[in-house]
């Protein structure tokens, strides 16, 4: 006769128990850190934008502007929904019909970004210089600062955590 084997239903429901108590333990952990996976993403994005627009400026020898619009830049200094980079020949800082549009990227949908300058936008000397324009862009979340990118004068960026006092309006 073959021996039988297996788990037997209290085995089964005991190690079922233990899983919930472990999963119990470790779920509440699970929210900040997708939080932080979340904003690392969007800093990661916001980065990516910025070092293109410079790339663009340096190879092209010519003047990029990055800001925010869908067809035009607008005049808000918070960021979202889309972001527009183009030749900006003029160096009005807005995007006329005969300037080039050399991309239109979209943000995450709930991403918004406060840029510090008074002027709504960024712009990249040929050189990859910020003309002027070094600042902070805060990444924002239900009017709370999450983190910050810091441009500076020779168009190079930084991350950091925010202060308490960083604007998100």
């Amino acid at each position: 006769m073959k021996k039988m084997t297996g788990f037997s239903l209290v085995e089964m429901m005991s190690c079922c128990a233990l899983l919930m108590l472990v999963a119990c333990i470790a779920l509440p952990d699970f929210g900040p850190l997708l939080q932080n996976n979340r904003n690392s993403q969007y800093t990661n994005q916001m980065l990516a934008v910025l070092h293109y627009a410079r790339g663009a400026a340096v190879f092209e020898r010519k003047i990029v502007t990055i800001c925010p619009g869908t067809t035009h830049c607008s005049q808000s200094n918070l960021w979202q929904e889309q972001l527009l980079v183009f030749d900006d020949h003029n160096r009005n800082g807005t995007l006329d019909d005969e300037e080039r549009l050399l991309q239109a990227l979209p943000l995450e949908e709930g991403t918004t970004w406060h840029w510090s300058r008074q002027a709504p936008y960024l712009q990249f000397e040929p050189d990859g210089t910020t003309r002027a324009l070094n600042g902070t862009l805060t990444l924002c979340e239900k009017n709370r600062p999450q983190k910050q990118i810091v441009i500076s004068l020779a168009g190079r960026t930084r991350t950091q955590s925010p202060s308490a006092v960083a604007p998100c309006t």
